[in-house]
């Protein structure tokens, strides 16, 4: 209920992930967005996000993931497996030019996704990976609706620069992006559907 203040020694490069990997930027997007999955930095144990269970094939190849019900992004439009889709086709569209597209191939291939319904993601991997669904740590899930049409025209990898509207930011995470005055501050507010409650 009450207010942080914490220094950072640069300026966010975007408030688009797929896009830019420094640490600003990086700290943003975990603010804002979240994954499927989540490597605890702690525990380093993977555990449950956007998606609250998983079921993998005996050789590791197909991963099927559930999502939460009742997740909504942080205007209020249902998050569906649609957006996942929609996630992992942005990060592979060359007119984007990921930074996260490398680091999201397995045996040299893209991750292939197919939903079965609104909640259900099947991820499938062209060869055995160590690393398995821990890859997903890396990737926020994007909001198809508000951002399909810039993946269209092939402006994705320019959306929701630095000097996008804050208001236009719609994410699954704990904070919301109220203002950023370059050179002197980011204000985050609480958002009020963030999926996690206190006990």
């Amino acid at each position: 209920g009450g207010e942080v203040v914490a220094s950072s020694r640069s300026e966010p490069r975007s408030f688009n992930r797929l896009v830019a990997g420094d640490q600003t930027s990086d700290t943003v997007s975990m603010l804002t967005q979240g994954p499927l999955v989540r490597i605890n930095r702690s525990t380093f144990e993977l555990e449950p996000w956007l998606a609250e269970r998983w079921e993998s094939s005996a050789d590791g190849l197909t991963h099927t993931l559930h999502l939460r019900q009742g997740l909504t992004w942080s205007d209020g439009t249902p998050l569906t497996s649609a957006d996942v889709l929609f996630s992992l086709r942005a990060v592979y569209d060359p007119t984007v030019k990921s930074i996260l597209a490398s680091n999201l191939t397995v045996g040299g291939q893209p991750i292939a996704a197919t939903t079965q319904d609104d909640s259900t993601v099947v991820l499938t991997y062209a060869a055995p990976s160590g690393p398995g669904l821990r890859l997903l740590d890396m990737l926020p899930i994007l909001p198809r609706h508000k951002l399909e049409g810039a993946l269209s025209s092939g402006t994705l990898g320019q959306a929701w620069g630095t000097a996008t509207n804050p208001g236009d930011i719609v994410g699954t995470g704990p904070f919301l992006l109220r203002e950023y005055q370059p050179g002197q501050r980011m204000v985050f507010d609480r958002n009020p559907r963030y999926w996690r409650k206190a006990p």
